[in-house]
């Protein structure tokens, strides 16, 4: 789940709301949302959620609030929380890199901008872990290579990791398990799978069918995007 806070003016963060709502929805992600009006309860709220994962603001909001001053605080209070610009006009692209920020998106582009916000934010989120992945499996703290891992799926309450030489059963979602791997390998195709690109040997309409022969479906909401980052993936990697 990710844990976002929307600070702006009371109409614009209900229109923010609900399109990451519907995109949320859409992609079958978990959003937990805040909306916040007050800088000063924004601070506060920020001491008190250090695990919060990003901050959609404005840059301007009303004639008093400078949500650039307002990043600087947040780089400074909570330095692990990504921030997303958000704005009506163009005056201001050269002064958001004043403060830390993972990404600068047009108001009216919202929508379409968010499939490249949450890659960046999965990319930011991979890169701090290197190319490993920590597990926590039955009283067990494991350290996983990224490219050890062939898919990953859900079944009730259970979360398997098949690698190549073992399988590995935890209770973590896998929206959660998710965050924590590289969006440039893997990708979740199902509602119940995620799959790494370098275990792949086939790739249709349907499914993947890996290297070992295991035949992984896609389901028809997540095709565009699994599709679109199996090229981005391809790019780089083949």
């Amino acid at each position: 789940m990710f844990q976002i806070v929307v600070f702006d003016e009371r109409r614009s963060s209900e229109r923010t709301r609900k399109i990451l709502e519907q995109y949320a929805h859409k992609n079958q992600m978990s959003f937990q949302i805040e909306t916040i009006f007050e800088e000063q309860k924004l601070l506060k709220f920020l001491e008190e959620h250090q695990d919060l994962d990003v901050v959609f603001l404005d840059i301007r909001i009303g004639e008093d609030v400078d949500g650039i001053d307002v990043a600087r605080k947040i780089n400074i209070l909570a330095p692990r929380v990504a921030i997303v610009f958000l704005t009506g006009y163009t005056d201001y692209a050269t002064e958001v890199y004043d403060a830390r920020q993972l990404y600068f998106a047009k108001r009216e582009e919202l929508g379409q901008s968010l499939v490249g916000i949450f890659s960046r934010l999965h990319s930011e989120t991979a890169r701090r872990n290197r190319g490993f992945v920590h597990i926590h499996a039955k009283g067990r703290e494991l350290i996983i290579r990224e490219e050890e891992i062939l898919y990953i799926e859900r079944n009730g309450r259970t979360t398997r990791i098949h690698c190549r030489k073992e399988t590995i059963d935890i209770s973590e979602k896998l929206s959660e398990l998710e965050k924590k791997l590289n969006p440039v390998i893997f990708v979740r195709c199902h509602n119940s799978f995620i799959v790494n690109f370098m275990a792949v040997r086939e790739f249709t309409r349907t499914d993947f069918v890996l290297n070992e022969e295991s035949i992984i479906p896609i389901s028809r909401y997540k095709l565009n995007e699994t599709r679109e980052r199996f090229f981005v993936w391809s790019k780089q990697y083949i």
